[in-house]
């Protein structure tokens, strides 16, 4: 790999990290808008608040929790973790959507109060642009190049939101007869009782769920393949915590600071 033995380009590795889990993500906004509201109309609102609540509440107290346990066990381990609990959510709907199409309303509603549940607990492993940053940090040595690696990231971050949605919408659309829709937005041919709608909503055909959510699953997989694969560890010595004695990071802080701290009484001694 040619970025392997250049150092000054090995944070490159972790932006496909980053550009794959968002497009994964993105990808499903075109259509769990729709679904949520055909699910629970009105009620949606109050029950995105509190999931996106919940959601926050946990990435606020876990983020720094897992900067900790990368240092230790090393960001590439960490990084798959929080890539896979954070889709989740959006794979949880791709394999629910290959078990059928026709769906009644009582079914559309359970698959998507468990995406719900499955997104706000997915706030544990809201921690990938912590360890992002954390492997820029590790890999990029000069401060001046390490913020121009911070901007690379976030474009890459806003890449894939500018991708997803757009790549979204046009593998959810699904051309449909007129005459195969009734006046409710529906399907006529044995799907009426799922798609209950008023005439301005627009229908999503079944068929177009399905490979939005099956694209954002096959995204998660290639991203975690390419963590375990690909991307090197950025940490050293991660078979033994930082503050265990005698470990070699340990010994090679101790000597760090006996030199520093010989230098600063000959500094001293010679100054008298």
């Amino acid at each position: 790999m040619p970025l392997a033995g250049d150092s000054t380009m090995k944070h490159m590795y972790v932006l496909p990290v980053l550009l794959l889990e968002f497009c994964a993500l993105s990808l499903t906004r075109a259509v769990i808008p729709s679904l949520l509201i055909q699910s629970f109309g009105d009620n949606i609102y109050f029950i995105m608040g509190c999931a996106e609540c919940v959601r926050g509440l946990l990435a606020f107290l876990s983020c720094p929790a897992f900067g900790k346990i990368s240092d230790i066990v090393g960001r590439k381990s960490c990084l798959f973790v929080t890539v896979l609990g954070t889709c989740v959510p959006v794979c949880s709907l791709a394999v629910m959507s290959l078990q059928g199409l026709e769906l009644t309303a009582e079914e559309q509603t359970h698959r998507m109060w468990i995406f719900i549940v499955l997104l706000s607990l997915s706030g544990i492993f809201s921690s990938t642009f912590t360890l992002t940053f954390a492997y820029i940090s590790d890999t990029v040595k000069n401060k001046k190049d390490r913020v121009t690696a911070y901007g690379l990231a976030l474009a890459t971050f806003g890449l894939s939101f500018t991708i997803g949605p757009m790549a979204g919408g046009y593998l959810a659309h699904v051309e449909v007869p007129s005459d195969m829709i009734d006046e409710s937005g529906g399907m006529g041919d044995g799907l009426d009782e799922m798609n209950t709608l008023s005439s301005n909503i627009y229908y999503l055909h079944p068929i177009g769920q399905r490979r939005v959510f099956c694209t954002s699953f096959i995204l998660t997989v290639l991203d975690l393949l390419y963590i375990y694969f690909i991307l090197p560890e950025s940490v050293s010595d991660i078979d033994t915590p930082r503050s265990l004695p005698g470990s070699p990071r340990r010994r090679r802080e101790d000597d760090e600071q006996s030199i520093m701290t010989e230098g600063t009484h000959t500094s001293f001694s010679d100054q008298w």
